[in-house]
This record gives structure tokens, sequence and C-alpha cells, in this order.
């Protein structure tokens, strides 16, 4: 590594980060971090990739608390412009490993504790269960820094995305704490991420219908409103009569370094329901609120949207009842985009949403003969 002002202040932060867990000073510890960023120049590429790489080493080394420091300015140097990419070997290296030990301690604890809640159980039985499983009580205190440092590098990169999508290993080690642990609930949403996937979408009031990509979209309020954005508009071309969200809240997802303090509201112009939702004349019954078996929840994610023959399919439907949304970026580093490729003719829109409800009454009598059986 070239002897200049960012590396010594790696190699300060790397040595602070060793002793960390043997009575390390926590200021010099905090000092050595913010030299580095004040060191850092992403305009020199060698030097953050040198610097990296530098890190790298030292996490491989360290433990505990020093371990979680070089962790966080792995994801510090990504966030402020080093390629995520050489930071993502020194992120990635034991994070199965790490969420899956602190799976292990999270679930011993609610089990010694009778807890149901993780933070409860750990409240009450962390201690005795870490003297019993020391490393998992050491995965455990890793958990928070090492899903931030991954986020970063996953948020700035879509070819690591692809990757790990690809393999299914983080999203399956990520499953048992991303509803307990905010950290993980960030990287599952990242690592659930649709890149220039196609969805079709459905108007059956007006038949008409629309293939559309998206990209960076991590949330199903994302894709609301860009989606709205997208194809509300002038019926006499082609888009569904109605009100566009407001601009703000377009930008707040668009650009989110120029969003407003307060998140902008919207009021939900549509109700989003699966395919699976259409009666067996292809027609879409009346939004219920008290049976929304169906309903494609705008806190959820776009990868879990129901399919037909391949293919994820939203159907749009008068909202059951009017709510405001705040509207605002999920993550900063991400650049959602909705698309419209093309439009989809009124008789096309007819025959595939006869072909989709015969298709879900089918599959709703076949639940219904299986629930008969059990």
């Amino acid at each position: 590594m070239a002897d200049s002002a960012l590396a010594r202040a790696v190699g300060r932060l790397v040595e602070s980060a060793a002793g960390a867990d043997d009575g390390g000073d926590d200021r010099a510890l905090r000092d050595a971090v913010n030299g580095v960023m004040k060191a850092f120049d992403p305009d020199d590429a060698k030097a953050a990739k040198d610097a990296l790489r530098q890190l790298d080493r030292g996490a491989a080394k360290a433990r505990g608390r020093g371990a979680q420091v070089l962790h966080l300015a792995l994801g510090a140097l990504v966030e402020a412009g080093a390629p995520p990419e050489v930071a993502w070997p020194a992120v990635r290296r034991g994070l199965r490993e790490t969420l899956e030990g602190a799976t292990r301690f999270a679930q011993a604890c609610v089990k010694a504790s009778g807890e149901e809640l993780v933070d409860e159980a750990i409240a009450a039985a962390g201690k005795k269960a870490a003297a019993k499983k020391p490393a998992d009580a050491d995965a455990w205190q890793a958990l928070a820094s090492r899903c931030l440092a991954a986020v970063a590098c996953l948020t700035r990169s879509r070819k690591l995305r692809s990757k790990e999508q690809g393999s299914g290993e983080l999203a399956e080690a990520v499953y048992p704490l991303e509803a307990a642990v905010e950290e993980v609930s960030f990287l599952s949403q990242v690592l659930a991420i649709l890149d220039d996937a196609r969805i079709t979408v459905l108007h059956p009031e007006s038949e008409r219908g629309f293939e559309v990509t998206v990209r960076d979209v991590s949330s199903n309020l994302e894709l609301f409103v860009l989606l709205t954005n997208a194809i509300v508009g002038d019926p006499k071309k082609g888009l569904i009569e109605g009100q566009r969200p407001d601009r703000r809240a377009v930008a707040a997802l668009t650009d989110p370094g120029a969003a407003p303090k307060k998140p902008p509201a919207i009021v939900a112009a549509f109700n989003l329901v699966a395919w699976t939702g259409l009666a067996a004349d292809g027609t879409l019954p009346e939004a219920d609120p008290e049976d929304p078996a169906h309903w494609i929840w705008l806190e959820g994610v776009p990868a879990d949207i129901p399919a037909f023959e391949g293919r994820r399919v939203i159907l749009l439907q008068d909202p059951a009842d009017a709510r405001a949304l705040a509207v605002e970026a999920s993550f900063a580093a991400l650049s959602p985009e909705v698309r419209v490729v093309s439009k989809i003719a009124p008789a096309a829109v007819s025959r595939m949403l006869a072909k989709m409800g015969k298709a879900a009454s089918a599959g709703k009598s076949g639940r219904k003969r299986a629930r008969a059986k059990a």
C-alpha cells in the first residue's frame, strides 16, 4: 500500500482495532475512523482500492468490537464513493456464518427465557446463553455492522446483487431474523430488489394494460408511486384516467438528495391486487377490507408479487378506502425507476383476465378440496 495520507490513516485504524478488545481507547478508535474518512478522496481510485484491501486484511484478523468498527469503516468508504466490488470480499467473508450464529444465539435465548420477542429474550437470557455459546454471542454482537456494510455495497452494485440473488445463500440466512432485527431487514430488502424485471399491469375496469420494467425498486410503495406516475394520464394516449402523484413524492424517490425534510404524502389512487384475486369469469371483485387475502401490500416488496406463467402481475382497482401515504426512499443510494415498455390492447387484456380467472378459480377449488381432506 502506498505511503499516502489515506494509507497512514488506515494503518492507524487497523492498529487501533486490533487492540480494541484489550482495553483499547474508544475515543482513539473513533478518531482513527474519522481520520480515514477525512483522508479519503473518491477521485483517487488507486488509493481507495488500496485502502479497502488494507481494511480487508485487518478485518480478517480483528475480533469483537475492532472487527465491527472495521466493517463499519468499509461500509462508510463505499458510501463515500469507494468501489463496492472491491470492498465486497471483506464484507462478504463470514457474513452467512455471522447470520447463522446470531440466529442460533437468538433462538437459544428465546428457548431459555420463554420470551417470544428476541430483544426481551436476550435481555432475560443473553448472559447465560453467551457463556454457553460465546461464538454465537459474538456473531450477534457483530450482526448490525456486518449487515450495514453489506447494504452499503449491495445498494451500489447491481452486479453484486445479481450474484447474491443467483446463489440465494444470503437470502436464506437472513430469513430467520429479518422480522426481529432492523439491520437484517434492510439486508433482506436489498437482496429482494428486482433489477430490469418485467411486470404486467392490468386495469380491468378500463381494459387497459401495460408491460413495465422496474429497476432499483426496493418496496411496493416505491413501485406504486412510480407506476402510478407512469400510467396515469390522458386516456386518449392509452393511459388510465386519474390523478398522478404529487411531483414532490416522485422526486423523493428518484432524487433522495433533494427530498424535503418532511416526507410528502399522496392519496392511494388504486388498490393493488394479485391475479389470484380474480373471479372465475375474469372479473375483479370490489375491494373488501374484510377480505384482503389477495391484496399486494405496499409494505411488501415487488419480488413477492405472485407471477402468472412466469410473469409478475398487478391488477388495479378502486381503493377500498382513501388513505394518505408518506413517501420516502428506502435507500438513498438507489435510483428507482418504473418504465412503460408497451401498452396492451383491450382485447388482449380481456383474454388475459379470462385466462387468469380460470386459473385462479381452479387454484381456489384445489385449496378447498385440500382443506376438506385435512
